[in-house]
C-alpha cells in the first residue's frame, strides 16, 4: 500500500484513505497510540457520502465522528478492542476509556465488529443499541 494519504477508485466507488502514525511507548505499559493530526482537516473539507472510521483512538476517532455528524453524513465505526490492561497507568484509565468509547460509539450510525461473540462479551458494547452493531467476520474468501 502507498504511504500517506491516497485515493482509489474501487468498482466505481471513490475511496480516500488516510494514514495513522504510531507514537511508541506513549503510556507506561508500552502501548502504541495511532494518531493522524491532519485527518480532521481532510474530513472537514473532502466531499464524501459515508465516513468510515476505526477506533478507538482518543483525539482521532472521537473528533472524526463529530465532524462527520456535523456534516450530516452517516458514520460507520469499526470498533477493534476494549482496554484489557490489568496494571499500570492504562488500568487506572480503563473506566474513563470505557465511558468515552460508549459515548463515541453511540454517535455512530453503524458499528462494525469482527464477531458476534465479541459484541455479546465486550463491556463497552454491552451498553450499545444492538440494532446498530453489525458483525463482519475478517478473513479472506478463497473461492
Amino acid at each position: 500500500m502507498p504511504r500517506g494519504y491516497y485515493h482509489q477508485n474501487i468498482d466505481g466507488i471513490e475511496v480516500y484513505r488516510y494514514p495513522s502514525f504510531h507514537v511508541p511507548r506513549l503510556v507506561s505499559d508500552g502501548q502504541k497510540l495511532p494518531l493522524n493530526p491532519g485527518i480532521l482537516w481532510h474530513i472537514a473539507r473532502e466531499k464524501f457520502d459515508v465516513l468510515h472510521v476505526h477506533g478507538m483512538t482518543p483525539g482521532t476517532t472521537d473528533l472524526s465522528v463529530l465532524v462527520g455528524k456535523a456534516r450530516q453524513k452517516p458514520v460507520v465505526l469499526t470498533y477493534h478492542y476494549d482496554v484489557v490492561a490489568s496494571k499500570g497507568f492504562i488500568s487506572m484509565l480503563k473506566p474513563i476509556f470505557q465511558r468515552y468509547a460508549r459515548n463515541v460509539i453511540n454517535k455512530a450510525d453503524i458499528v462494525t465488529i469482527l464477531s458476534s461473540t465479541y459484541g455479546r462479551t465486550s463491556p463497552v458494547l454491552s451498553c450499545i443499541d444492538r440494532g446498530k452493531i453489525v458483525a463482519i467476520p475478517g478473513g479472506v474468501d478463497l473461492n
